[in-house]
């Protein structure tokens, strides 16, 4: 039995979006990850983890630490054998004045870089159910990130997976951040599936334990950006397709950009209150825009001022927080989860996928195909009929 011309349509499609997304993952970097290179002490309080991703012809570093805040440092090399170098004090720490405590070597060839600091964790109490941080009931003194302590990041490696776990503790309370290296094109394999490319890489910050100062409770997150230009913007990209993350069709990104290059950080806005993630446990997030600080509230103590050696002319500000509706209060599973991409380059860009294509096609372009062939061969079966003689009739 001849099978229908159809299905011969949609396993073609099929097999030529296989080959389009194996194309997409040509490009790959080569990752290594280190916990305190150089370091010569085995002092838990140092924490500082180094993705090295190595193009053929470039090198992004990723830098995590604990020191002061949790800071990342992202600086893009034009050089595909660059070399992140510590100048360690003897207690694996730094002080303000530790001269060129961090660099990466060759140092004409950085190209461009940025840092992200997480410093506050805000709670309010959202009894208008309004979600937004700015309206609440009434905010709680926050919860400064340079008072948690610790552990030692060095337990948490897992260099096959290119991962890593900070684990800060205040109290009973517990902020844990994980981050990723990633080789190629792909989407991860954990809800929100965030789509990613060789020149990013991945964070999630994990909040539990916090007792609910009150009846209403959400959290919020403040991060700052700091850069050396001030050459800010934010962006919001939707897309018709939510297949990945079911319900979202919205991407985040603040993007700071010189001459050029760019860095930026992405997300989806959305958050998840329990560990094990799926739709019912999504909890929408709100972006709160960019602001400049007060010279006060800027983290003195971190990587990012030891690596721009104290000056930090440029920075911005800006919060999320987690939830909105009635149903997502911090108080239901005293849990929330919050995934992030930081990145070198344009920003992965959500489109349609080559399923979604197949899906349209065969649900709405093969029956518009076929009525439309029905209507030609009805009109022509007309035709014949007209265009009949009977026997002995002539014109």
């Amino acid at each position: 039995m001849n099978r229908p011309v159809w299905l011969d349509v949609a396993i073609c499609l099929v097999f030529t979006a296989a080959v389009v997304q194996s194309k997409q993952q040509g490009f790959r970097r080569n990752i290594t990850l280190e916990v305190n290179p150089g370091c010569k002490y085995n002092f838990g309080h140092a924490n500082l983890v180094h993705l090295r991703a190595a193009g053929p012809h470039d090198t992004l570093h990723y830098v995590w630490s604990t020191i002061g805040v949790p800071t990342l440092l992202i600086i893009h090399s034009l050089s595909n054998e660059s070399k992140l170098v510590v100048n360690w004090a003897s207690s694996c720490g730094f002080s303000n004045q530790t001269p060129e405590a961090i660099t990466v070597h060759p140092e004409k060839d950085v190209d461009i870089s940025m840092a992200l600091a997480l410093t506050k964790l805000f709670e309010f109490d959202d009894a208008n159910t309004t979600g937004n941080l700015t309206t609440a009931t009434r905010v709680f003194p926050p919860y400064l990130l340079e008072d948690f302590l610790w552990d030692d990041v060095t337990h948490t490696v897992n260099c096959s997976t290119h991962t890593a776990t900070f684990s800060g503790h205040l109290k009973n309370a517990s902020l844990n951040i994980t981050v990723k290296g990633l080789e190629t094109d792909g989407r991860d394999a954990s809800l929100p599936h965030l789509l990613h490319n060789a020149n990013c890489s991945q964070f999630e910050v994990c909040i539990s334990g916090f007792e609910p100062q009150g009846n209403y409770t959400r959290f919020a997150i403040e991060l700052m950006l700091f850069n050396q230009v001030n050459n800010y913007s934010s962006d919001v990209v939707k897309s018709i397709d939510d297949e990945y993350t079911p319900t979202i069709f919205k991407v985040l990104s603040t993007t700071l950009r010189n001459e050029d290059s760019q860095t930026y950080i992405q997300w989806k806005p959305v958050s998840y209150n329990k560990r094990l993630k799926n739709r019912e446990a999504s909890v929408p997030c709100k972006y709160y825009g960019g602001s400049s600080p007060d010279k006060k509230q800027e983290p003195n103590r971190t990587i990012a001022y030891i690596f721009y050696k104290g000056v930090l002319s440029h920075v911005q500000a800006f919060n999320i927080s987690f939830g909105i509706g009635k149903e997502d209060f911090y108080n239901v599973t005293n849990f929330i989860s919050w995934t992030a991409l930081v990145g070198f380059g344009k920003p992965p860009l959500e489109s349609i996928s080559e399923l979604m294509f197949i899906l349209i096609f065969v649900c709405l372009g093969l029956p518009a195909l076929l009525l439309l062939l029905s209507i030609v061969l009805a009109l022509w079966h007309q035709q014949q009929w007209h265009g009949y003689l009977p026997i002995g009739e002539t014109h």
